[in-house]
């Protein structure tokens, strides 16, 4: 009886790690810059069709946090300059690790 309440602890605990790693948003992460390379610190990103959004720093990079899983488009502003990327957002709760998409945009 008592190796049955061990396989059954046993049995939650791996439960609990398989739903620990499961994911339903992810981070988009990158850097804005101008058509020669420089960063563009201060351009508007936003994702779209959401109304998640972030300003880019002094060195071009932003972060945007808690981005449900799914095929976004990046866009980047400033001023009179955009450009976009398009970027998927997947669950890789195969590794437990945090899903980070990397999209870095050129403005002109």
């Amino acid at each position: 009886m008592r190796t049955n309440h061990v396989m059954y602890m046993i049995a939650v605990l791996l439960a609990f790690l398989v739903v620990g790693c499961l994911q339903d948003s992810g981070t988009i992460t990158g850097t804005v810059s101008d058509a020669g390379g420089s960063p563009v610190g201060g351009a508007i990103v936003s994702v779209d069709p959401y109304n998640y959004a972030a300003v880019a720093g002094t060195d071009g990079s932003y972060s945007i946090e808690s981005v449900p899983l799914g095929a976004y488009t990046v866009n980047a502003t400033s001023g009179a300059l955009a450009g976009s990327t398009d970027v998927t957002v997947i669950d890789e709760s195969a590794s437990c690790a945090p899903t980070e998409i990397t999209a870095d945009i050129t403005i002109q």
